[in-house]
């Protein structure tokens, strides 16, 4: 049953506050300046174009990015922004559920959205259980044109002609939906430590699992770490089971899950108030000195030194912690196991291809420009990296080895298993 049916149900038995739009850092929408300009699948200008927009509509950025043009030899900023409903994008019916408004459909199984109507057409998103997407009412064969919510595509800064200002209001709003995502993370977790824990059955159902199976959903879609996301997505999907539990019940429920607290706003810089500096007195022409005597030499010490204290070293990202096993039978079939297949991505970054160091045709390049991994296809892995290049994607597969970048860094080899696609 998709989530929203199953807020609305619980709303009519009781109240449920989950996280409120001024919980979260709120969208930067902009404008777009030229007479016309495109929108593209990828921050790089080989990437497909979406559309074209006309000067003057508003888009929705989601971030920056800092790459390099190689032709021109300069750097170049590109936005991330919500995927655009000129944009073409389709799906096929087998993938999708109607709802009774007859636009809004569910998707029931993991699927992938396409710039067109065959198999063979570039990926637009890839979209999990329960995701939504609107009907736009035009239908080819068994195909459906469709605009996705959490689809993502890329703007060049010309095209936005943003201010100083503006742009810097990008990044931090952009740094701060990622700090928000993980206070929230760690909030949902210790929460969905403390619940799966609860003995009684009936005190267990009667918590506010649809506000945290939300505070999940959220983290599912902003968490800067692709790891995270998947296991946000992975309890979300085991809490739905306990809500239906809830529904069939009838349970009320009590008090609401605990959330973040706000983030502080961003601290005005402002220059200093200097005090009046008092004017110069005359200085007193300064006494002949003595010369010094000699100092006779220090006597050797027998005591060793103390050893310098040596600087911490720095931490190491920790890994994603398995979620803690419910104590209650009835909610350990409910929620997810541990031991159910979880992918572990290796890397992420905007897949390229061309010739590298490590002669495998591919690479991964971070938000600023920098080489992430060579990529090449594991043997026997059914993984078609064309469908994905300039699109920001997390790597699954092992490191076969290293191999020098233009900087002398020594950059991982990745023999990829899987791909999973990126968006917000």
């Amino acid at each position: 049953m998709p989530r929203f049916a199953l807020l609305v149900a619980l709303l009519c038995a009781c109240v449920c506050v989950p996280l409120t739009a001024e919980d979260q850092p709120a969208p930067q929408i902009v404008k777009t300046k030229l007479d016309s300009g495109n929108v593209r699948f990828g921050p790089n200008r080989d990437a497909k174009v979406v559309t074209t927009l006309p000067a003057g509509s508003e888009v929705e950025v989601l971030g920056k990015i800092q790459t390099h043009n190689a032709a021109k030899n300069r750097p170049e900023t590109w936005y991330q922004i919500r995927f655009p409903k000129q944009g073409r994008a389709w799906m096929h019916e087998r993938n999708l559920i109607a709802g009774a408004d007859g636009t809004s459909y569910e998707v029931k199984d993991r699927a992938r959205v396409r710039d067109d109507a065959t198999l063979g057409a570039n990926i637009v998103a890839e979209l999990d259980v329960g995701d939504a997407v609107e009907f736009l009412g035009t239908k080819k064969g068994q195909w459906l044109l469709v605009y996705p919510p959490k689809a993502v595509a890329y703007i060049h800064q010309d095209v936005l002609g943003l201010k100083v200002a503006e742009a810097e209001a990008v990044a931090v709003a952009q740094n701060r939906q990622g700090l928000f995502a993980e206070k929230l993370w760690e909030t949902a977790c210790r929460t969905y430590a403390d619940w799966a824990v609860i003995k009684d059955l009936k005190d267990a159902l009667a918590r506010d699992w649809p506000g945290l199976g939300k505070q999940m959903d959220m983290v599912a879609a902003d968490h800067p770490d692709a790891n995270v996301r998947q296991e946000a997505a992975r309890r979300s999907a085991g809490i739905d089971r306990v809500i239906a539990v809830q529904i069939n019940n009838g349970v009320a429920i009590v008090g609401q899950a605990p959330k973040p607290a706000p983030l502080p706003e961003a601290a005005v810089v402002r220059e200093p108030v200097k005090a009046p500096v008092p004017p110069k007195q005359p200085v007193e022409p300064k006494q002949p000195v003595e010369p010094a005597q000699p100092v006779e030499p220090k006597q050797p010490v027998d005591e060793p030194k103390a050893p310098v204290a040596q600087p911490d070293k720095p931490k190491q990202p920790e890994a994603v912690k398995p979620a803690p096993e419910a104590a209650n039978d009835e909610i350990k079939k409910l929620l997810p196991a541990n031991t159910s297949p979880v992918v572990v991505f290796a890397a992420e970054g905007f897949l390229e291809q061309g010739d590298n160091p490590a002669g495998t045709g591919y690479a991964l390049r971070d938000a600023s420009s920098t080489f992430v991994a060579w990529i090449a296809v594991a043997g026997g892995a059914n993984v078609q990296l064309s469908e994905y290049i300039w699109r920001q994607v997390a790597v699954a597969g092992d490191t076969t080895g290293t191999a020098k970048d233009e900087l002398g860094r020594d950059v991982p080899i990745i023999a990829v298993s899987d791909v999973k696609l990126l968006g917000k």
